[in-house]
């Protein structure tokens, strides 16, 4: 694979996961459940702050091998994503995970972010799977379905 086809399709994948998480996202946790339109403010803050962070991470690996010879390894790759995505996925699942849902509900976003947590446990022990762009498709849908449009991961 050539150089910049490489690099497309790092690119690529990495947006896909970048959608969610990180912080700043005014994740404040009361007893007091959030309306829906609160929810997926907040919820989206949170999933933007990841985007912003994956992007700048991925600009850093783009940069460090703009000159580089050769296309990254898979090795390289899979070292990116262990390192630069999986960890603050996982923040934002927890982010999210602090926030109070609406009551009514409680039991749907819970799910999600169930579905959230077991699909990147899955790709942290097999990051390969990570770069079909599918992974999380399932989850991801049932995001924007309702409401958290920026969580793309």
């Amino acid at each position: 694979m050539k150089k910049p086809i490489c690099i497309a399709v790092l690119l690529a994948a990495s947006v896909l996961a970048f959608g969610c998480g990180g912080g700043g996202g005014g994740g404040e946790s009361s007893d007091a459940p959030l309306t829906r339109a609160e929810f997926v403010r907040q919820g989206n803050a949170i999933c933007k702050s990841l985007l912003e962070e994956g992007q700048e991470a991925l600009q850093g690996l783009l940069t460090e091998h703009e000159n580089a010879s050769k296309p990254l390894t898979a090795q390289e790759k899979e070292q990116f994503v262990t390192e630069q995505i999986f960890p603050p996925m996982r923040d934002a699942i927890g982010e999210l995970e602090e926030l109070q849902p609406p009551a009514a509900d409680r039991t749907k976003i819970e799910k999600l972010l169930r579905e959230y947590s077991e699909t990147l446990a899955t790709v942290e022990k097999s990051p390969s799977k990570f770069y079909g762009g599918t992974a999380f498709e399932e989850p991801l849908a049932k995001a924007r379905a309702y409401g958290l449009t920026s969580c793309l991961f």
